[in-house]
């Protein structure tokens, strides 16, 4: 059964699976760091044999769950949604992506347990001891899993072959059936039941012991707790949303499983994702080993722009390869489209080779094998490669943006046959020029001495000391390159004045072109900057003279690559079309645009928040204003995923064009409650938070650690209590109005203006409360940011950033405000 007229269900399991995919990718990167972080000192740590199988065991995990996630998504999108199996091979990937979870499932947890009993009894267990026990809880698992797996598949073969059914054949068989293959299920099922039984009672027992002041200490020392927790908590909400949705049912459907096995991926791969920074929030073996490999005071020339270039190459690779998506639907009928993928598929190979040079060098770092030049053949070899195709692009893509914009400033159109003859041309002449110079390098490397890792300037020396057919072919190569980029320059300072003539101005502003010379040109003239200053305009300076400069202009080139998809976005109206048709986001209900920028944001700040809530968990303990920013890092976190939720489900309803003012039922009511309370919870809580940390810095006391906690539990408990009342009273008042799904008919409004009654007076009375609380935040901050003025307070709000805080929470407020008096025309109770 073909479900492409799906019932809500169907929508938020969906929606479900976006987080989840998210989740996963998010997991899969910290566990793939974590895993190397372990493998450093696996061989002589015992417990890090245990946490390099749960991590091996959590990796899988993402891994299968991210592949079901994309799968899922994409038959979503296509509306080829599918109940069950879609044909023989789905079957066998869903048996085998069961099987691995099985696993995953069911070895991390008992591992968990293992390390925490030997923990508990305070001896220490031998590195062959800990591999035995980790060994063999793995062998046993993956036997148990393949034996549950197999008697399914035996199973299934005595069911009717039927795809994209939502019939429960299954269920159906099982309980008409009484045979060895249903007991046999009926068996497996008991033992899981009593192993999972087993698991939860050793866990409690475990944290009674943890309770016992005696053990916290060896607790402490591992993270074995929280590992615990990070399996229990998942599991028993896992259980709790199967017994809400299934309604207890032993033998439930298909389409009633489909919520909550949705949710169960989701906490589960939200365990996996926490595990890492719980380990390294605790762990201190661990916190010794990141210790000594980020150890980032110094180093050659010093390899920190290493890092941001490398977060940029990533960034950038996404966005460009969404990019070419976007520019291949309609590169095959739009002739400028063929420029624009040229220049960014000549980006996509910068920064590929760019992201490989930095995860080389940081590595190297890392293991603090730091080598000036190479340091063997391949190392070589990788680097002529690595030179050509940054020379390869740079080129290219400079002179196909300069052609482009002679032919768009000629305002005459070019046929898609010329534009891809003139694309292919420069392709090849950049691509044989590049060739011709790396070639030339390659023939003067030959006669300079072996040097691996060294600092002599090698070459430089025979430039220096020589005058043959070699040196003279690279004189002759270097006049050719400065030949080339005068007139490249020259070009661009031409199209640049005639942009500036008022007739131009439309021609440029269709494609965006001023935009690309310009993504180009500012790079460069950074670059060359840079190398004069940090080299003294040194024709031959030397290899170590270089490292800086080379690396300020791989960052700003990478920088350039990453800025380019976003400027045509906004520049190039045929881009802008093919954008629209894809995300369909020009009008609606309200106009949703703002949902799109909303969600990125959201995501965002979701992985830079989850980041800065690690950095805090490092010191939390020690620093007592360390306490109020972990507090306001949480409820920013708390906040940015119930708005990334809502965003996700507004652009899919839209995708679906069911737009809806208000709610669309009694579970969508019940969700836009939730919402609405988390978000009056993390508006009340972080700023109050904000202005009692302020307080504290401008007393210029001391507070203690106790005392950071007391205020912050207090505020956030308060906050809370606060927030259950206001959304106590309008669920309160959501029972007096007519249910009204997608309804624009204001009766919330309608109800408040026409009675007086305790609901109304109460709501009314809540509305004074919160502007009470409102006027008397602002009037405080207005006095805090007055006493920074003073001198005096200067350089304590400094220390801590405290007035930046304020202000971040400030002027969205006003803001806010603004739009809100702008687009209400002051109406109190407006539409």
């Amino acid at each position: 059964m073909s479900l492409d007229n799906t019932s809500i269900t169907f929508d938020v399991e969906y929606l479900i699976k976006y987080p989840d995919l998210m989740l996963s990718i998010f997991g899969l990167v910290t566990n793939l760091i974590h895993l190397f972080v372990l493998s450093l000192k696996v061989s002589t740590i015992p417990n890090f044999i245990f946490l390099t199988l749960i991590c091996g065991t959590d990796l899988l995990t993402l891994v299968t769950s991210g592949i079901n996630q994309i799968w899922a998504v994409l038959t979503y999108i296509e509306h080829k949604n599918c109940i069950g199996y879609m044909n023989h091979v789905d079957v066998g990937f869903k048996f085998l992506s069961v099987w691995s979870q099985y696993i995953s499932a069911s070895a991390a947890p008992w591992i968990t347990v293992l390390m925490a009993v030997t923990v508990v009894r305070n001896k220490k267990i031998s590195w062959h001891g800990a591999r035995r026990y980790a060994i063999f809880t793995l062998v046993a698992s993956t036997l148990y899993s393949s034996i549950w797996i197999l008697n399914s598949i035996i199973i299934f073969q005595y069911l009717p072959y039927a795809p994209c059914s939502a019939d429960s054949h299954l269920q159906h068989y099982l309980e008409d059936n009484d045979n060895w293959l249903t007991k046999s299920m009926n068996l497996f099922i008991c033992i899981d039941i009593i192993s999972e039984l087993l698991w939860n009672f050793g866990c409690l027992r475990l944290f009674l012991m943890f309770l016992v002041k005696k053990c916290k200490k060896k607790y402490s020392e591992n993270g074995t707790v929280l590992l615990l927790l990070s399996f229990v908590v998942p599991n028993i909400l896992s259980i709790v949303v199967g017994h809400f949705f299934t309604k207890g049912d032993e033998n439930p459907t298909q389409e009633a499983l489909i919520i909550p096995y949705g949710i169960t991926s989701l906490l589960r791969v939200s365990g996996t994702c926490c595990r890492p920074f719980l380990i390294l929030w605790k762990c201190k073996d661990y916190q010794l080993v990141v210790d000594s490999i980020f150890d980032i005071s110094g180093g050659i020339g010093s390899r920190g722009n290493q890092y941001p270039d490398l977060m940029l190459s990533i960034f950038g690779l996404v966005t460009n390869l969404i990019h070419l998506f976007v520019l291949s639907l309609k590169v095959s009928t739009i002739p400028h489209f063929i420029f624009l993928t040229s220049i960014c598929g000549v980006d996509l190979l910068h920064l590929v080779t760019s992201g490989i040079n930095q995860v080389w060098a940081v590595l190297a770092y890392i293991e603090h094998k730091n080598c000036i030049g190479y340091m063997n053949h391949v190392d070589i070899g990788f680097k002529f490669l690595n030179l050509w195709s940054h020379w390869f692009s740079a080129t290219a893509a400079h002179w196909i943006t300069v052609v482009m914009a002679v032919i768009v400033i000629r305002n005459k159109e070019i046929s898609w046959h010329g534009a891809r003859r003139y694309a292919i041309f420069l392709l090849f002449a950049s691509a044989l020029y590049c060739s011709i110079w790396i070639l030339n390098s390659i023939i003067i490397f030959q006669y300079l001495p072996y040097a691996p890792c060294s600092a002599d300037n090698h070459m430089q020396h025979y430039f220096a000391e020589n005058d043959n057919w070699l040196t003279k072919s690279m004189n002759l190569l270097a006049y050719i390159e400065l030949i080339l980029g005068l007139l490249w320059y020259f070009g661009c300072l031409v199209l640049l004045l005639m942009f500036l003539v008022k007739k131009c101005k439309k021609k440029y502003s269709e494609n965006g072109t001023v935009l690309l010379l310009l993504s180009f040109l500012v790079p460069n003239i950074l670059n060359g900057v840079a190398h004069a200053i940090l080299t003294n305009g040194e024709d031959y300076a030397t290899q170590e003279a270089l490292l800086i400069p080379n690396g300020i202009a791989s960052l700003m080139r990478v920088s350039g690559t990453c800025c380019r998809p976003f400027l045509i976005l906004w520049k190039c109206k045929d881009y802008q079309l093919v954008v629209d048709s894809i995300f369909d986001i020009s009008g609606g209900v309200g106009s949703r645009r703002n949902q799109y920028p909303d969600l990125m944001l959201s995501i965002f700040g979701f992985v830079t928040n989850l980041i800065h809530l690690f950095v805090l968990s490092l010191k939390v303990s020690t620093i007592p204003n360390f306490v109020f920013l972990t507090f306001i890092c949480a409820t920013d976190l708390f906040q940015l995923v119930t708005s990334g939720i809502v965003q996700v489900w507004a652009v899919l309803t839209y995708i679906e064009h069911k737009n809806c003012i208000g709610y669309m039922n009694h579970v969508d009511a019940g969700f836009k409650f939730l919402r609405v309370w988390s978000q009056y919870f993390s508006l009340t809580a972080a700023p109050w938070i904000t202005v009692i940390m302020a307080v504290t810095v401008i007393r210029n006391k001391k507070i203690s650690w106790h005392g950071a906690r007391r205020y912050a539990v207090f505020t956030l408990v308060a906050s809370t209590l606060y927030s259950l009342i206001w959304i106590l009273n309008a669920i309160i008042l959501f029972q007096y109005l007519p249910y009204a799904p997608c309804s624009a008919d204001s009766h919330f409004h309608h109800y408040m203006a026409e009675n007086d009654n305790w609901v109304t007076n109460s709501t009314i009375l809540m509305a004074v409360i919160e502007f009470l609380l409102e006027f008397s935040w602002n009037l405080g901050c207005l006095v805090l940011l007055l006493m920074f003025i003073v001198k005096k307070c200067k350089k304590k709000y400094s220390e801590n950033g405290t007035g930046l805080l304020l202000l971040s929470f400030i002027v969205p407020n006003i803001l806010s405000v603004v739009g809100y008096r702008l687009f209400t025309k002051g109406d109190d109770y407006a539409t």
